[in-house]
């Protein structure tokens, strides 16, 4: 399925060129020659220069892309695992397909001929540099946005630190800790740090949490309504019924004066039983966790998980109240604490914590995610 790029995945893409290619004008083709010329460092330049061409055509809303598909075969050559294609209609892209298109032809071309005029040492040093320019991580994941928040915004920014990020999804919250455990993968971005920690103390593992990442808490979502102001008395309300969700529910609710929860009672561990005041007498109908999103049709109001609320594709930013999670509760990206301190850490701690990081996820589908306390501090 063809999708529209945002704006911040081909800055993204575009910035980790841009020193390289500063004189890349909006043309590109010129440039692009003339950078051939100086040097033969492989596909990974030309790479650069493409992406540059794509932040300014997209800047025009004029591209779409589809990542991971063999429909448009040049890219292949350039970015590994990514393949662009552009929309086709009016006569300008039309142009700038063949413009790109001739750009990729030449760039393999000029490689070719520019590589076979330089020595041997200087060809091997240059496929080298080439080949060994980005180094490949694996990260697990489980369903939900976090996956992308690795693909669409953390690798990108990596790529300028040798790095490149691909993601395993894995269908529960127990393997990906158990592979990082064992070497499977290098690390892993699913779990809030109170999992982490109780987790790891049941299982006996050794695994470290460089940073916290925006995280997205559990929602009030509505078909029927545009706010809490129009709930009606004796309005259906659809809640988790395991307990973990159950509680973090019930306090949502209780935050937003739906209800309240006796004094006496652990939130945590809160149970419909324990709410002490219902002044909206509301209705709560008990549903599997993965089912809340499809409740929607015939309920008021259905407090969804974010993990679940982005499955079924439900925008935070039409959530009529979005939970505000303690930092305990907020995702952290791990790897094995025989690692904390390698270069790859390194980089990723840096990356987390700068301000590239924060401006990439204030332009993209993440914007509305409950961000970490340190961003503030």
């Amino acid at each position: 399925m063809i999708r529209r790029v945002s704006q911040f995945r081909l800055d993204q893409r575009a910035r980790i060129g841009e020193k390289e290619h500063s004189r890349l004008t909006e043309d590109g083709l010129g440039a692009f020659g003339r950078e051939q010329k100086q040097a033969c460092s492989g596909i990974a330049r030309y790479s650069k220069a493409v992406n540059k061409l794509i932040r300014l055509a997209g800047s025009a809303n004029k591209l779409k892309v589809v990542p991971r598909t063999r429909l448009f075969r040049p890219f292949s050559m350039m970015e590994k695992g990514r393949f662009f294609i552009i929309k086709r209609g009016n006569k300008e892209m039309k142009q700038l397909k063949k413009g790109i298109v001739g750009l990729v032809a030449a760039a393999v071309l000029i490689t070719l001929a520019a590589c076979g005029n330089t020595s041997s040492t200087e060809d091997t040093q240059s496929g080298e540099n080439s080949v060994n320019a980005v180094e490949e991580k694996v990260v697990g994941v489980a369903p939900g946005p976090y996956g992308d928040m690795v693909t669409e915004v953390i690798s990108p920014l990596l790529e300028e630190k040798g790095y490149q990020l691909t993601t395993k999804v894995f269908n529960d919250y127990i393997q990906p800790n158990n592979a990082l455990a064992n070497g499977q993968i290098d690390a892993n971005l699913f779990q809030h740090t109170a999992y982490l920690e109780k987790f790891s103390a049941d299982n006996q593992l050794s695994l470290t949490a460089l940073q916290k990442v925006p995280t997205l808490g559990m929602g009030i979502y509505s078909k029927q309504l545009s706010s809490l102001d129009e709930l009606a008395d004796g309005a259906t309300v659809s809640i988790a019924n395991d307990a973990s969700n159950l509680a973090r529910t019930l306090q949502l609710l209780a935050a937003n004066e739906l209800i309240t929860i006796a004094d006496n009672i652990d939130e945590t561990k809160a149970t419909v039983n324990d709410i002490e005041e219902n002044p909206k007498n509301l209705t709560f109908k008990k549903l599997d966790a993965a089912q809340l999103a499809r409740s929607l049709d015939t309920v008021d109001l259905a407090l969804v998980p974010g993990n679940f609320a982005w499955a079924a594709s439900l925008d935070p930013a039409d959530a009529l109240a979005l939970e505000s999670l303690k930092e305990e509760y907020k995702n952290v990206f791990v790897v094995s604490s025989e690692e904390e301190d390698s270069d790859f850490a390194k980089a990723v701690t840096e990356v987390l914590e700068s301000d590239a990081f924060k401006e990439a996820i204030a332009e993209s589908p993440f914007s509305n995610f409950d961000q970490p306390k340190f961003w503030t501090e």
